[in-house]
């Protein structure tokens, strides 16, 4: 469908979409000062109205997402649709005093996986490993932060757990104690095996490619070699039937 047969709903669809894909970045800059408690109660109201504001702008870019679909039943059920429309719901502001709903922040996490998922061009492999490493290093951090808050002292103390934890490297030097803080660790070792894997074949990825287009290459330079020596076979009986015809006319001319 060229861009004069998009209907507006469908335009403003990607409009907000591209907006969005801006606003994801000061989103997650809100999201961490207000875990780490930076500032003082003005700065954490403006705070939770940004993420109110972000929360808007999601939930517009998801209305307008339903009603250009041609499939509405089909568009609301699907999975990424379903996390980007949960990830819209400011339960988190709603409900600060419990922990489950504060963990529903995490669908933002999942958002900027998906979005990844989406991207197709250049280095759309670097930024799916990026997201992914990035939104399992965050939600760890985030997350054993609420539910055992008095092993971590600050939100960069969590990150550096949840690094540690997801690389499967475990310093010790931070460690749960509850049975909650616990299955947040296991479930991220168990996540960073599977990514640790997936950014070692990317990396493989990189590597054979770059020697396939040297072997690449190398079998052209050696098909070129071979095709100009047949060239210069095909020529030379042409080449040396031109100089006994120059010759047989010199004769005739003498």
């Amino acid at each position: 469908m060229t861009r004069e047969e998009l209907t507006i709903p469908e335009r403003l669809y990607k409009v907000s979409g591209h907006i969005n894909d801006i606003l994801m970045f000061p989103m997650f800059a809100t999201i961490i000062m207000e875990s780490s408690g930076a500032g003082g109660q003005g700065l954490q109201y403006l705070l939770s109205s940004s993420n109110q504001f972000f929360c808007i702008t999601f939930f517009i870019e998801w209305f307008l997402g339903l009603v250009s679909s041609r499939e509405r039943k089909t568009y609301f059920f699907h999975w990424s649709n379903l996390v980007d429309l949960i990830s819209t719901i400011p339960l988190g502001h709603l409900f600060q005093g419990l922990r489950i709903f504060r963990l529903m922040r995490l669908f933002r996490l999942l958002r900027v996986v998906v979005r990844a998922k989406r991207y197709r061009g250049k280095g759309e492999e670097l930024l799916r490993v990026v997201a992914i490493v990035g939104a399992t290093i965050f939600a760890g951090a985030y997350t054993i932060q609420i539910v055992e808050p008095q092993m971590v002292d600050s939100f960069v103390a969590a990150l550096w757990w949840s690094l540690v934890t997801v690389s499967t490297v475990g310093y010790g030097d931070i460690f749960p104690t509850t049975t909650a803080g616990r299955t947040v660790a296991v479930i991220l070792i168990l996540i960073g095996v599977g990514v640790c894997g997936y950014v070692a074949g990317f990396m493989t990825n990189i590597l054979a490619d770059e020697e396939d287009d040297s072997d690449r290459l190398d079998r052209l330079e050696d098909k070129l070699d071979i095709l100009a020596h047949h060239l210069e076979i095909a020529d030379w009986p042409e080449t040396r039937l031109q100089r006994a015809q120059n010759m047989a006319q010199s004769s005739e001319a003498e």
